[in-house]
């Protein structure tokens, strides 16, 4: 679901368009834009009105599970992203069309990273970014499941699942899969993310502790990048596909393990340098 972002929409809708077709991408517009129309040309536009905004996030994420569902029953995988989301393959790890494709599991996750703009890296140009930004932050709690199979449910990051009924599940996050977050990438861009979401009236409660969220996010960038940046995130995929939190597995969702000192920052891989 999407409102205003123009600049990282017309990039997701260039990304996935080039991986996945245009005619198979869905775009799920917040309130009539006519920017997004031209933007998504050759795209399936769904617009929805803007005027119920009380309990946002309950609702939101019910119709898009029930979008997915919907869209599940045409497409053997659904993918769901945000527009400043961009999962991308290591080039050596193959296109995410064959990552989907050799998975058993019926959900997939990603690494979250967010891509952030250097104190010396200038505005964005309409370039790819990856080849703009040399670094981005390694962030556990932004991992995600990002697509699933037909009678599978993405909510908070995770999985919605019956423990009482399946069991031995596993954060299914392939290596060299990331979901690049892009949100930081760009001062300007990131200002007009942060307006958007602190000025909305009943925003949900993770939006309104944004300042809070936000210096989190700064101080493991401050801690500069990791020595070794293959073995940084070697580390964090054996953890992700070799754990589950009990707790949160019992209580029928799966979620990415969480550690701190997972939070360091890495140089972008070559592989998906220029990919997006």
């Amino acid at each position: 679901m999407v409102f205003r972002d123009y600049e990282m929409l017309s990039r997701w809708c260039d990304y996935y368009g080039t991986q996945l077709g245009r005619e198979n991408l869905y775009i799920v517009s917040h309130g009539f834009d006519p920017h997004h129309k031209e933007i998504t040309e050759g795209c399936n536009l769904v617009t929805i009105p803007r005027d119920k905004l009380t309990d946002f996030d309950a609702w939101r994420f019910e119709m898009l599970h029930s979008f997915v569902q919907f869209l599940c029953a045409s497409y053997e995988w659904v993918i769901r992203t945000d527009a400043d989301e961009f999962v991308v393959a290591d080039s050596s790890a193959g296109t995410l069309p064959q990552i989907l494709e050799r998975q058993v599991d019926p959900f997939v996750f990603a690494l979250g990273v967010e891509v952030f703009q250097g104190q010396n890296e200038p505005e964005l140009t309409s370039q790819p970014i990856t080849a703009q930004r040399r670094h981005g932050l390694v962030w556990a709690s932004y991992s995600k499941a990002f697509a699933v199979k037909a009678g599978w449910r993405l909510e908070n990051h995770g999985i919605r699942f019956d423990p009482r009924k399946l069991t031995g599940l596993r954060v299914n996050m392939p290596e060299g899969l990331y979901l690049l977050h892009m949100r930081l990438s760009s001062t300007s861009i990131h200002q007009a993310h942060r307006d958007r979401k602190v000025l909305m009236p009943s925003a949900p409660r993770s939006w309104r502790n944004i300042d809070r969220w936000e210096q989190q996010l700064h101080d493991a960038i401050a801690l500069g990048p990791v020595e070794d940046s293959t073995a940084h995130l070697r580390q964090v995929w054996a953890a992700q596909n070799k754990s589950r939190l009990r707790r949160i597995y019992h209580a029928g969702k799966l979620r990415p393990v969480v550690r701190s000192e997972f939070n360091r920052v890495v140089e972008l891989p070559v592989g998906i340098v220029g990919r997006v």
